[in-house]
């Protein structure tokens, strides 16, 4: 697979990135912060043709970040980019939480959770 990321224009992860975890595979790492708009810039023309790449033919499903993907995100982030895929990570809270997610309240000090964001079955239910 890693040679089908060398022919995509997905970026590999730079010597800014942070070490991948023992579960990731190296080829799984891309470096999407542009494409996830996390530069800052928002002036795309086309705005979903550089998520249109995470979801090539020959691009594995599921892709990993080594970047905060928030300013208190202390790791990186997987990269789900197809429906079936994103539907099953929604509903499968026992495998995939939301703990520690959109916790945007704590930019502005706040302790309280995100709703329905943050919580998982059966406080979100």
């Amino acid at each position: 697979m890693a040679t089908v990321l060398q022919n995509t224009t997905l970026p590999k992860p730079g010597p800014d990135a942070l070490p991948l975890p023992a579960h990731v595979p190296p080829e799984r790492a891309v470096d999407v912060r542009e494409i996830a708009l996390m530069s800052g810039a928002n002036d795309a023309l086309d705005p979903y043709h550089e998520s249109d790449l995470m979801r090539a033919p020959g691009v594995p499903r599921v892709l990993y970040s080594p970047y905060p993907f928030l300013q208190f995100a202390e790791s990186g982030h997987w990269l789900v980019s197809h429906y079936e895929d994103i539907q099953r990570v929604y509903e499968d809270n026992d495998t995939f939480s939301t703990k520690g997610v959109a916790e945007f309240q704590h930019l502005a000090g706040e302790t309280f959770r995100s709703i329905p964001l943050a919580l998982d079955p059966p406080d979100h239910t």
